[in-house]
């Protein structure tokens, strides 16, 4: 966060997860893998289907600072998944959807519905979602969970344990 108080970014230019985590990456993901294993095996189906190019998540919560709630971004080409399918009934956190641009063709419950450029969809934990680009597309997710405050989710790499 800028001393000013405000900070701007470009949300596809800022650090990947992965560029974030640089060397730490894998030790993260072992962490990662003990204390939340269904969240592994989540990513783990993700991470098995084909992409036409990697998969580009774009850690704007930690780049910028924000401590109240979750903010990530998300970039795909056209037929590659954008986000995993799942639900919140576990964490309980509510989410909503961004598309920034191109096309994204959302599963909602089975319901499939499709946004552009300016277009959200809120969606509540016990709803199974799940998102692909129609086109090249950045999307952007904000979360968190009603009524609590914000802590990262067991499966972020700066996570931390009430005892941290």
């Amino acid at each position: 966060m800028d001393e000013r108080g405000w900070t701007v970014a470009r949300l596809d230019e800022i650090p990947t997860n992965g560029h974030l985590d640089g060397e730490l990456a894998q030790a993260r993901y072992e962490q990662v893998q003990e204390r939340d294993p269904a969240a592994i095996q989540r990513w783990g189906e993700f991470f098995a289907h084909q992409r036409a190019e990697p998969w580009r998540t774009h850690g704007v919560r930690r780049f910028i600072g924000i401590t109240s709630f979750g903010a990530m971004a998300f970039e795909a080409v056209a037929g590659d998944p954008l986000t995993v399918t799942h639900d919140e009934k576990a964490y309980g956190q509510e989410e909503l959807y961004v598309v920034v641009r191109g096309r994204a063709r959302f599963t909602l419950d089975g319901d499939e519905i499709e946004l552009g450029p300016g277009e959200a969809v809120f969606v509540r934990p016990e709803v199974r979602r799940g998102s692909v680009a129609v086109e090249d597309t950045l999307l952007l997710v904000v979360g968190g969970i009603p009524g609590l405050p914000y802590s990262a989710p067991t499966w972020a790499s700066d996570w931390q344990s009430d005892g941290a």
